[in-house]
């Protein structure tokens, strides 16, 4: 009778987490469908009706972009947050002491003028992406008055670039670059355990006088962006095709989410990703695909977002990235499940033993 009690107990257990994942896929559909597909960026332009709102125009307009992110005062440009986002690539240049992005730029071109340089281990990026990044910072008067508070690299491999913008911080997370990075992604993020959250939250402390903080950050940078935003009030975020959360979210994230918006390419797998909550704005791109970039880089890639005037809010979510987004949920949610199920059930028996014990004995005294 107790064996057929605890299979019940197991079989309700089972039910329970079923729906439970069920009602969790539905809010996932309704976030897609909300977040993806109605609020685009032409939605903060009067003169742009519902019928013409997807048709191919340019988003490079600073009133747009600040009206649809809802971050009054952001001092950057989109096509500045991408390049700041790059810029959390490189590694700190062996003559660079410190200065403005301008000094910064003249130590990368003087690693680059070295014809016995090493380009990569000394700037950590090749001399085709080193000399487009410096190309691409000479042509921006107002980045390069930027001064550069220095590069940050923590043991659990978050890393970027910290700089200042009149008075105000600026974080520039870099996504994912080596094995630590991978091991986190794919061990630790879906769950957010996460070993750079509390790196992340020490680099905040770091500026407590500031009002305000301004993020940016590419695929694991963006992620790393969203968290600081959502644990912290004084940030605002602007992401490149990042990744979503696990479902085990805190509901002061939740509130926090909001202060970050990601804009990922359609067609991107990473932008897909488990569970979204921040604001997402789906972009095409008529210049895809990027030189030499195969199916599952072409969108993800930064440069992938120039030119500025070839990108456009989205209509239809791609396939790849519809897939990639259940596929993911599914089998997280299958994984996550199962292993609460089975952690349930033993909890069960530890508690119960005791009590089994009992009977056992009260039964053999009365035998």
């Amino acid at each position: 009778m107790r064996r057929v009690s605890f299979r019940l107990f197991a079989r309700l257990l089972w039910l329970g987490m079923l729906l439970l994942a069920c009602a969790y896929l539905l809010l996932l559909e309704v976030s897609v469908r909300r977040d993806v597909l109605l609020p685009t960026v032409y939605d903060a332009v009067p003169s742009v009706s519902v019928d013409t709102q997807f048709a191919l125009a340019p988003i490079d307009s600073e009133d747009v972009l600040h009206s649809y992110v809802s971050q009054e005062g952001r001092p950057f440009l989109l096509r500045q947050d991408i390049l700041l986002s790059r810029l959390a690539y490189l590694e700190t240049p062996p003559d660079f002491s410190g200065g403005t992005v301008a000094d910064l730029c003249d130590a990368v071109e003087a690693v680059l003028a070295d014809p016995q340089a090493d380009v990569e281990a000394a700037l950590g990026r090749d001399r085709k992406e080193a000399e487009s990044l410096l190309a691409a910072l000479r042509a921006d008067a107002p980045l390069l008055e930027m001064q550069v508070l220095g590069f940050f690299s923590y043991p659990s491999g978050l890393a970027g670039c910290a700089l200042d913008w009149d008075g105000e911080p600026v974080l520039a997370f870099r996504g994912t670059d080596d094995l630590r990075d991978a091991l986190d992604n794919f061990l630790l993020l879906p769950f957010n355990l996460s070993a750079q959250y509390g790196d992340v939250r020490k680099l905040l402390a770091g500026f407590p006088q500031a009002e305000r903080i301004w993020l940016v950050g590419h695929s694991k940078g963006g992620h790393n962006a969203i968290y600081a935003a959502s644990i912290d009030a004084r940030c605002r975020a602007v992401e490149f095709n990042a990744p979503g959360f696990g479902i085990f979210l805190r509901w002061s994230q939740l509130r926090g989410l909001d202060r970050g918006v990601n804009y990922v390419l359609n067609g991107d797998v990473s932008g897909f990703l488990l569970f979204h909550l921040e604001r997402r704005v789906v972009l095409d791109s008529s210049a895809l695909p990027v030189e030499g970039a195969n199916l599952f880089t072409a969108w993800h890639r930064l440069d992938s977002f120039f030119p500025i005037d070839d990108l456009h809010a989205s209509g239809r979510i791609h396939m790849l990235s519809v897939a990639a987004e259940w596929i993911t949920q599914i089998l997280w949610l299958v994984l996550v499940f199962l292993v609460l199920y089975k952690l349930l059930l033993l909890g069960v028996r530890l508690v119960s033993a005791p009590f089994r014990l009992l009977l056992r004995r009260q039964a053999r005294a009365r035998a």
